[in-house]
């Protein structure tokens, strides 16, 4: 991912990009897991017996048990990237100081921290709120 991003160039959408790239295999093997889970399955096996096609078998049955997992592994995906982005920004590697992000945010209030310590928090928060609330909405769609 350092390595994309030192080619792209430190800004946003270079960085979301790679975040996009890096982490599509994992979204690849989820799916592939949940597909060849249900293979195996009653009603994929009597949709075959019946003589549906694999196109209609696939978008039919196999299709809706495997989008609720990426729901919940791209809200969990999206929580993380944020913690990462920031991450990245703090140690200046991510976006560069013309470009807002909680992470150059917080790395510029650290020398202010004595007289204005908002000006650390309030980024810092949101970043906890942010990746908090993504990683909890990623709870709540893997446990329906």
């Amino acid at each position: 991912a350092l390595a994309l991003l030192g080619v792209t160039g430190p800004s946003m959408l270079p960085l979301a990009g790679v975040f996009i790239v890096t982490g599509a295999t994992s979204y690849a093997r989820l799916a592939r897991i949940v597909a060849i889970g249900q293979r195996n399955q009653l009603y994929v096996t009597a949709a075959i017996a019946v003589g549906a096609r694999p196109l209609r078998i696939i978008l039919r049955h196999v299709a809706p048990h495997v989008i609720r997992p990426l729901w919940a592994q791209s809200a969990l995906g999206v929580g993380h990237n944020v913690l990462l982005m920031a991450g990245l920004g703090f140690l200046g590697v991510g976006v560069q100081p013309p470009e807002p992000e909680w992470g150059v945010m917080v790395y510029q209030a650290r020398v202010h921290i004595e007289n204005a310590p908002h000006l650390l928090w309030l980024p810092g928060l949101c970043i906890a709120c942010t990746g908090l609330s993504f990683l909890l909405l990623g709870d709540v769609l893997a446990d329906r």
